[in-house]
């Protein structure tokens, strides 16, 4: 159990990307039916050969997992990327979690065009002009 509870450890903190879905003994219908949702979620991170691990972790059976992330319920999802932890907590549909994960693993900005970025945080969409360039 122990080897399996570092196995688990490293394995987020050597991966960029870690989704996780957390469930426990006695969750009953609402993680079954999370399960479905991040099934579906699994199967597109496949699909677009994303090189990031989705596991499904029995919280109950790892106590010292559970406190060290913060799980008070289930179910619980929650992204490591490069070892911080970011919780979901918005509706159980594979859609919201979907957005969820590509907008956090999206990189911070885009370029738009010649000193222009667009610039995205967790509140919403904000522009920033950065540098100047040749006005075109």
């Amino acid at each position: 159990r122990r080897e399996r509870q570092m196995c688990i450890r490293d394995s987020i903190k050597k991966t960029s990307t870690v989704l996780v879905f957390f469930f426990g003994k006695g969750c009953g219908i609402s993680c079954k039916l999370f399960e479905i949702q991040y099934k579906k979620v699994a199967k597109k991170v496949k699909d677009d050969g994303k090189p990031w691990i989705v596991a499904d972790i029995n919280g109950t059976a790892f106590p010292e997992i559970e406190k060290r992330y913060n799980i008070t319920g289930y179910p619980s999802l929650k992204l490591f990327i490069n070892g911080t932890y970011f919780s979901f907590e918005k509706d159980g549909t594979h859609e919201a979690v979907e957005e969820f994960l590509y907008r956090k693993t999206s990189p911070p900005f885009k370029e738009l065009f010649n000193g222009m970025q667009k610039v995205e945080d967790s509140k919403g969409l904000r522009v920033l002009v950065v540098g100047g360039g040749k006005e075109q």
